[in-house]
This record gives C-alpha cells, structure tokens and sequence, in this order.
C-alpha cells in the first residue's frame, strides 16, 4: 500500500536512489523501503491469522504505522545511508501518515518539521496530491493555496508548479484549459472545448488497456444515451498505443463520442499538457466550460447530470 503510493509519484527519484547507493556500497532508500514494507505485509498477514475484526485490525495496523513503520524511517534518516535519501524519506512519510496511520495531525508534523523553505514548499505540494488521491480536494486545495502565498513573491519556479497542481488536485470552479491548436480527432478535426460551450461537457482521459476504465465504460454510454439529447456531450483523450484495439473497443460498447489518439500511450501529448499522471481521469465541465469536478464515475456522473440537465428537453 504505501510502497504503491511512492512509487507512482516519485519512480524516477527512487530508481535513481537505488543506483547511486549500489554504485557507493550503502543501503539504498529502494532497499531500506523494500524491507519495511515486507515487515509491514508479515504484520497485517499475521493480523489477519488472528481473525480479528475489521475495525481492530484497522486500529492495530494504524498503532503499527506509529509506534514501529514511521519510526524505522525516522530513524534511518539520522544515518549516512539515510542522509542521503532524505526528500524521499520525507515523502514516504506523508503517504504512511494518510494511507496506513491515517492520521492528519502526523501529516502537519512533518510539513512543520521541514526548515528549508524551498523543500518545505515541495513537500506541501507532495502532500497535496496524497490528499487528492484519498479524496479530500478540500485538504489538497488548502495546502496548494498556502505554497501559492508562500511562494509568490520568492520561488516563482515553485508558485507556477502550484498552479498547475491547484488544477490536478482541487479543479473545481476552475475553467477548463483549451486544447492545444493543434488538437485532432481521429477524422483529423479541430477539437476545441470552446466548441462545446452550452454544453455539459465529459473530457475523459482513459485507455482500452486500463481496467477501471472499461468497467467505467457501460455506465458512461448509458449516461450519454440517456442525456445526450439534453446537451451532454463527451471527448475521449486516449491512452492507447494499439487504435485496432482502441477502435475495437469503441465499437463494442457503442462509445459514438470524438476520440483524440497519438499512439504514444502514457506519453500522450494532451495528457502531458494536463498533468495526467493516472486514468480514468474525468473532467466533467458545465456549460461555461468550468469544472464541476474530476471525479464524475459511475452513479457521481448520472446524478450531476440529472442535477443539470434531467428537466430539460
């Protein structure tokens, strides 16, 4: 679980930590990670023997994750070894705080523990995105607002990677960015979002490959069969390398909607542009072309767009 986390936001810095460390002879901070999340998989399993119920073993496994998983890291920190790996430590300890202790107060604890203004600035931004993958837009838009304050005026560098994050994490209210000009479908026509205004529009970021997103599939047909003659419309932003397998797909569950495609998979260049770094990503916008949010699956989607559109004709 929290090994999961790390890996998806911070790959390349861990990647590069376990090679310099082998290259020097030390424990790398790959290695020191590997080894605590085996201790912690050998607790929950041992947990799990005991036949305890879910909220004892939820309680235990959050005990676990103070008294034994964030103190290994803490520790290790005060050696060379660790010493060397100290922005990933810190990072590995936001995502043990909120997926495994589950506790917020330890989150503040280790933005406060930070001096240095700049890495303080970054692992707020950090822990502005964990939120938002748990959910709490409300926690992520506060700590991305705090670095846009703090960083205005000094890290100007920093202050626009807030911007960009305020987007990815807590895009409600905000206007949707237009396409790049040159946006195509596959016919080879201008895609616009301006093109859309009136509209409640689904910008839908997704791949045949992706599972969530072929599960999300039937009820997003249904939602646009049912609302698309009340003014709800879709563009799917696709993540596919293979356009049979992607066309194939489209066919099968009778998804009519305009699809952007470059065959470059997670290098897609319109992804790119937004920052999307995980799919399904769907953007549900109204009909000035704003965010009513990113989240819009499955029964969230249908029960929005009743809200809007369900008495119109």
């Amino acid at each position: 679980m929290l090994s999961c986390a790390v890996t998806c936001t911070a790959g390349r810095n861990v990647a590069c930590a376990v090679t310099r460390g082998a290259e020097e002879g030390g424990v790398t901070f790959g290695q020191f990670q590997a080894e605590q999340v085996k201790k912690y998989r050998e607790f929950v399993s041992s947990l799990r023997k005991e036949g305890l119920s879910r909220e004892e073993t939820q309680k235990q496994i959050n005990e676990y994750a103070k008294t034994k998983l964030i103190k290994a890291f803490l520790d290790w920190k005060k050696t060379k070894d660790g010493a060397k790996a100290a922005e990933d430590i810190d990072r590995e300890l936001i995502v043990i705080s909120l997926q495994v202790a589950r506790d917020d107060s330890l989150v503040d604890r280790f933005l406060r523990s930070e001096k240095d203004p700049k890495k303080s600035l970054g692992l707020k931004l950090f822990a502005a995105e964990q939120y938002a993958r748990m959910r709490n837009s409300a926690k992520a838009k506060e700590l991305v607002e705090a670095v846009l304050k703090e960083s205005k005026a000094k890290f100007s560098e920093i202050y626009k990677q807030a911007e960009s994050t305020l987007f990815l994490v807590a895009p409600e209210g905000l206007v949707f960015p237009e396409f790049p000009d040159w946006t195509k479908d596959m016919d080879g026509k201008d895609l616009r979002i301006a093109d859309y205004r009136g509209k409640i529009l689904l910008v839908d970021f997704w791949a045949e490959w992706c599972g969530p997103c072929r599960k999300e599939a039937p009820s997003l047909v249904k939602a646009y069969q049912k609302y698309h003659d009340k003014g709800f419309e879709v563009i799917g932003i696709s993540f596919d390398k293979s356009k049979e397998k992607m066309l194939a797909f489209t066919k099968d569950q009778k998804m009519p909607w305009r699809q952007y495609f470059d065959g470059l998979g997670w290098d897609n260049k319109v992804g790119k542009v937004y920052g999307i770094g995980a799919i399904p990503a769907m953007y549900l916008l109204d009909k000035e072309g704003k965010v009513i949010t990113n989240d819009a699956r499955g029964s969230r989607l249908h029960e929005i767009l009743e809200e809007q559109l369900g008495g119109e004709k």
